[in-house]
């Protein structure tokens, strides 16, 4: 492989992730490395056999027995990423310690309601044992290629457009912060 970069550009990882990626050969290989300081570095992966049995539990209790069990190859900010089958279907778990930030899951499972129409159904939620967890219903499919000239790139142009249409309310920096802002001097 020629040694190449996507310096500063949005790409495929090497499990075929969409994320901020860049080559560059390293010790006479190219190897993908994360690009910039702003770029995504995924976490760890537990397998299922190494989750805790605890959150294993809790996770049955939402899905029925897991028959199989496969972790997901792509992503990149859940310690638990698998794809479980069990008597009633697949479903996919994600989760991650909740000593973490927790913001980008609480967000999922807020906005998960209104792009039903768009992507996966949030099945439950849950928090125990130190995890905060989410359970999806599965949904086989890859990751778009982004390539000029690929198939994919009306799709995703279509599927951006649908998601442009969706309003939604979060609350804002002034909302989220004044609280820890009481009888301060600044004004936000």
């Amino acid at each position: 492989m020629a040694p190449w970069q996507y310096r500063g550009s949005w790409g495929l990882g090497p499990s075929g992730q969409n994320t901020r990626w860049s080559r560059r050969r390293v010790g006479g290989s190219a190897k993908p490395v994360p690009a910039g300081p702003l770029a995504y570095r995924p976490v760890p992966r537990i397998d299922w056999d190494h989750v805790p049995s605890e959150v294993r539990a809790v996770i049955e209790s939402h899905t029925g027995p897991v028959t199989a069990a496969h972790t997901a190859s792509a992503g990149l900010n859940s310690e638990i990423a698998v794809i479980l089958e069990t008597d009633g279907g697949w479903v996919f778990v994600k989760g991650r310690p909740a000593g973490r930030p927790a913001v980008t899951r609480r967000r999922e499972a807020a906005i998960n309601p209104y792009v039903r129409h768009l992507a996966p159904r949030l099945l439950w939620q849950a928090n125990t044992g130190g995890w905060d967890l989410l359970g999806f219903e599965h949904v086989s499919g890859r990751h778009a290629n982004y390539a000029p000239g690929s198939g994919h790139l009306a799709v995703v142009v279509t599927v951006l457009c649908q998601l442009g249409t969706i309003r939604l309310t979060f609350r804002t920096s002034r909302s989220r912060y004044r609280p820890h802002c009481q009888g301060a001097s600044l004004e936000l």
